[in-house]
């Protein structure tokens, strides 16, 4: 009697899970190639320290979440969430990428004044400069907004292009949003902003990869393509200005 029970258990048992099975099927990501896409979705990320300062605090949850972006990116952007809201990495950014700029024009403010005998300008000449820096510096986060929106629409289109984002427009905006804590080197004197340039490029890598579920080289392509073009077309502006300077040099009496 017993042997009959359990077999009618498992018996509802299996077709309550064979009935379950198409809308499990229903609800999985597809790729471009029709394959599903592990569910590796917000539901299964804690989150960065930042999505967390509840918890740890403001100031304590910036700093983790500046330090594990730099330094162990891959780490924080497998646990970043995917979904989950635009003002919160955009306070990050707005902060952290201001912050950057406002150090990198400091250094440039400290640098021009003390080379002044070097350089051949003058006193009023460096005034007027800096306080050119202290006006653009009032629209650092008015820049930084903007640069993170088209980022990520550039990056997300491109990843598009490429062969597919399995997640939505947000991942790459939240990616690009905590990839401005690259800014922090920006606090090194003379090298920083290279070094903060050069950085921020790998981080955006490295976060599109771990967060939209790419591959590498994909993930690669979609930030690096716009840098080259942008090189390309600065290059040929160069080149243009240099070709009409040369023109106007040889046609003049």
């Amino acid at each position: 009697m017993r042997f009959v029970r359990r077999r009618r258990y498992l018996s509802g048992y299996t077709t309550g899970a064979a009935a379950a099975e198409p809308d499990r099927l229903a609800n999985l990501t597809l790729s471009a190639d029709g394959e599903p896409i592990p569910d590796h979705g917000t539901a299964s990320r804690r989150g960065l320290a930042w999505e967390r300062r509840a918890e740890l605090g403001p100031g304590t949850a910036m700093a983790r979440t500046i330090f594990q972006v730099v330094f162990a990116p891959g780490t924080a952007f497998r646990e970043m969430k995917q979904t989950g809201g635009w003002g919160e990495p955009l306070g990050f950014a707005l902060l952290v990428g201001s912050v950057a700029i406002w150090a990198a024009q400091l250094w440039d403010m400290l640098t021009r004044s003390l080379l002044i005998g070097l350089t051949g300008t003058t006193p009023e000449e460096v005034a007027a400069a800096n306080l050119q820096e202290i006006l653009f510096a009032l629209l650092a986060p008015v820049l930084v907004l903007a640069v993170t929106f088209f980022a990520a629409a550039v990056v997300h289109v491109l990843l598009l292009m490429l062969g597919g984002a399995p997640h939505p427009y947000e991942t790459t905006f939240r990616v690009i949003c905590y990839t401005w804590s690259a800014g922090i080197f920006n606090l090194v004197p003379v090298c920083g902003v290279l070094i903060a340039a050069i950085w921020r490029i790998v981080v955006q890598i490295i976060g599109i990869r771990e967060a939209q579920e790419v591959p590498t080289g994909r993930a690669a392509a979609a930030v690096l393509i716009p840098i080259v073009v942008a090189c390309f077309c600065l290059l040929a502006v160069v080149l243009v200005a240099i070709g009409v300077a040369s023109l106007a040099t040889a046609a003049a009496p």
